[in-house]
């Protein structure tokens, strides 16, 4: 069975277009509906209390906004069905979708499945989404995932309840979930899906959120595998010294100060790096004994 989640914040514009049609869909195949008022400041709340059904279709209300990812953590905890699906508030998917990536993850027996959008229909969110690919290309290499950022996602509810302590709560929750299911080797694959404009409201994600979420990336790095991001940096450091020192060693000057400091700080940081990564097994396996 099946969990739509939805965050909502300051989308009292969309709501009476998107929910009507969502609650029909989710009455007719049997699913469970989650909406989350994520502390909004307009009319979303009493516009959303309208819909609540019973098990079927809940609202949940945050008293102040705890931002993108925390709405998904509250909707994601609240379900209990084998699959959550996640999607977004202001009417850009499609409820075929849905059924596409619910009987996708079924067929495939994977553990998430990202729902690839076409081309991106915001030029901010565009920039933003090749800036965030890149980074991620160069920090985890081997991830096969091209829309990392899609807000429409599926999911084995029992796997994504056990990530959510280690995910932010902000925009960069989409990233850094399918990071860390793809950096412990769970099946992650992507299928396209349909997008739309957002039928009303002005959306948050702005140059901002790109810098968080690449900020998460990294974070995530350092939690997975520190030594990917100190081992360059210590090579880099270490040949910058040779480079500089070799030279004037040969020229019979004696050792250079400034090649000797980046040698030493290029054979710390390898160090600090190992230390990281033994820090980075530890907190795993308590991770997992619990």
């Amino acid at each position: 069975m099946l969990t739509i989640v939805v965050p909502c914040y300051n989308e009292e514009s969309n709501i009476d277009q998107v929910f009507p049609s969502l609650v029909a869909f989710v009455k007719e195949n049997n699913f469970y509906l989650r909406i989350v008022n994520d502390g909004s400041k307009d009319r979303t709340q009493q516009l959303l209390n309208r819909y609540e059904d019973g098990d079927s279709v809940k609202v949940i209300h945050h008293k102040v906004n705890r931002g993108y990812g925390g709405a998904l953590k509250s909707g994601i905890k609240a379900s209990d069905t084998e699959y959550v699906i996640t999607i977004d508030a202001d009417g850009q998917h499609a409820v075929e979708d849905v059924l596409k990536l619910y009987r996708a993850i079924q067929d495939l027996d994977a553990d998430m499945i990202v729902g690839r959008r076409g081309k991106e229909l915001s030029k901010v969110r565009s920039i933003g989404k090749f800036f965030i690919r890149t980074i991620t290309k160069i920090l985890i290499s081997d991830v096969a995932i091209h829309d990392i950022n899609s807000g429409m996602k599926i999911y084995k509810t029992s796997i994504v309840k056990k990530y959510l302590n280690l995910c932010p709560n902000g925009m960069a929750f989409s990233d850094v979930i399918t990071l860390m299911l793809v950096n412990d080797r769970f099946l992650v694959t992507e299928e396209p899906i349909s997008i739309r404009q957002r039928l009303g409201g002005k959306s948050t994600i702005g140059i901002q959120t790109v810098f968080q979420t690449i900020y998460e990336v990294i974070n995530i790095v350092m939690y997975f595998n520190p030594i990917r991001i100190f081992l360059p940096i210590s090579i880099l450091l270490v040949v910058f010294g040779m480079t500089w020192s070799i030279p004037i060693l040969l020229d019979g000057r004696g050792l250079s100060v400034g090649g000797s400091f980046f040698i030493i700080s290029g054979v710390q940081s390898f160090l600090i790096g190992l230390i990281a990564e033994q820090n980075s097994v530890i907190l795993k396996k308590l991770k997992n004994e619990d």
